[in-house]
């Protein structure tokens, strides 16, 4: 799959232009780690890659970023003096149909959903840890944890698992201290997205999803903005909250991979409905 992400950057065309091999180059040339990709595109070079990109993005994003990194490092291949290239951020836009808060179902969980909204409140910016170093009290052996993505955490150990000398004293429970100046960090924000007045059934109150943006995306828009939102359809814990019955309970919430301001409406030929033309 990294391969043939790395293909369709550097060799995808529309209208005689490689169009990511070169909104790559104006972002490096930028000092940008952003890239943006229509699901469209992808859809249309090969529909079995994204058709499995759709289902599984936990898995394909990662390998997505590491594939246009690839991209960028075979362009300055020639050039020893140039930079090394940011690690990019791959944002995705769908120009299908998207979906209302009220259709996000259990089917949709881990799956590429996208939705319109108003974004109706936004967190201050926060850095999020998505590499912890860990280090023991006991034997000063340090570990490295990834931390899921989205509002999902780590888990630190219970034992320390070095391993120990014959007669040496075992280290005690729960030894792990995290050691933040070693840690690395991203930016991230959190946002409530509320249904439009005009897409709610008449007699209803309007439904709201919680977001969550990071890296490039955050602060993308403000309390107030209509946006349409391509993310990853994932479930928190609300642990405490139910007590020892809310076990199986799990809160919806999106894990944002792409904005776009406005809603767009297209006709059957994908021409746009909101952007009025001299035709």
């Amino acid at each position: 799959a990294r391969i043939k992400y790395r293909l369709f950057i550097r060799t995808y065309m529309r209208s005689n232009v490689l169009v990511y091999r070169e909104a790559l180059r104006q972002a490096i040339s930028l000092n940008l780690s952003e890239l943006e990709v229509d699901l469209d595109d992808l859809n249309s070079w090969d529909e079995e890659l994204a058709d499995d990109l759709q289902q599984r993005p936990g898995v394909h994003m990662p390998l997505f970023e590491e594939a246009a990194q690839e991209a960028a490092r075979s362009m300055f291949l020639d050039d020893e003096a140039s930079p090394d290239p940011p690690s990019f951020q791959i944002t995705l836009t769908s120009s299908k149909q998207p979906i209302t808060i009220r259709q996000l179902l259990s089917s949709k969980v881990s799956r590429v959903v996208t939705i319109p909204g108003i974004v109706i409140s936004s967190s201050k910016v926060k850095a999020k840890a998505t590499t912890i170093v860990a280090q023991c009290k006991g034997c000063q052996a340090s570990k490295r944890l990834p931390v899921r993505a989205g509002f999902g955490g780590a888990n630190l150990p219970r034992k320390c698992d070095e391993q120990r000398q014959p007669g040496e004293a075992p280290c005690p429970l729960d030894p792990y201290n995290i050691m933040p100046e070693h840690c690395k960090y991203v930016d991230m924000q959190t946002w409530k997205l509320q249904e439009a007045p005009e897409m709610v059934p008449t007699g209803e109150m309007p439904r709201s999803v919680m977001l969550s943006l990071d890296r490039q995306l955050v602060d993308r828009a403000i309390p107030g903005s209509r946006v349409t939102v391509t993310g990853i359809m994932s479930i928190m814990s609300n642990a405490g909250k139910n007590g020892p019955t809310g076990v199986a309970i799990r809160t919806p919430y999106l894990q944002v991979l792409g904005v776009q301001h406005g809603f767009t409406s297209v006709d059957s030929t994908g021409a746009s409905l909101t952007v009025f033309t001299a035709a």
